[in-house]
């Protein structure tokens, strides 16, 4: 099985005042610069950037995984203010090869963290074959993505948890962590 996620421009932004939380949002650095990256499971797993993955001439990042099982995860934790903030950005989802003992995922989104950094709920936008079996909770919102070519996605995050995240209380999320997310099951 196969996953490719290209992200490109990730931003958190104050509606009024256009501040961007994240450092190296736009992956015009290296991709050391404010972004962890995390690899458990075997096959080739692979992060780059590079200006050749949207049509438009800046940078991109790609989290890219074939073959086996495993988790990959590029992320930012970020101090969040308050909940007035949006998560928008543009990607392209592709996975490919998935069975019922191994399916692909690819995603993006937020973890709502408290002050401890514990993981208090998420949302994600999602691509997935017929064999994944993630549900919505109230501590987690997946929104299917329907269309894998480059589009732009958004939401407010004081809405979503409002609206779609019932078992997380607002006033406890401190951090967000942005993450592109790749899952394969091992089954």
């Amino acid at each position: 099985m196969k996953i490719l996620l290209a992200l490109a421009l990730p931003a958190l932004l104050v509606p009024a005042l256009g501040q961007n939380l994240l450092t190296n949002g736009d992956f015009e650095q290296e991709l050391t610069v404010g972004w962890t990256q995390e690899k458990q499971g075997i096959g080739l797993q692979d992060f780059t950037r590079d200006t050749g993955y949207d049509p438009d001439p800046d940078y991109e990042a790609r989290v890219y995984q074939y073959s086996g099982p495993g988790i990959m995860k590029l992320g930012q934790l970020v101090p969040l203010p308050d909940t007035g903030y949006e998560l928008s950005f543009r990607a392209n989802f592709r996975i490919e090869d998935g069975s019922p003992s191994c399916w692909p995922v690819g995603s993006v989104g937020i973890e709502y963290c408290n002050a401890a950094e514990e993981v208090l709920g998420r949302s994600l936008f999602y691509l997935h074959d017929e064999f994944c079996t993630w549900t919505n909770s109230p501590t987690e919102h997946l929104v299917e993505v329907t269309d894998p070519d480059w589009r732009e996605y958004r939401f407010q995050l004081g809405e979503e948890l409002r609206s779609h995240l019932t078992g997380v209380d607002p006033a406890d999320v401190s951090k967000v962590r942005v993450l592109i997310y790749n899952y394969t099951s091992s089954g």
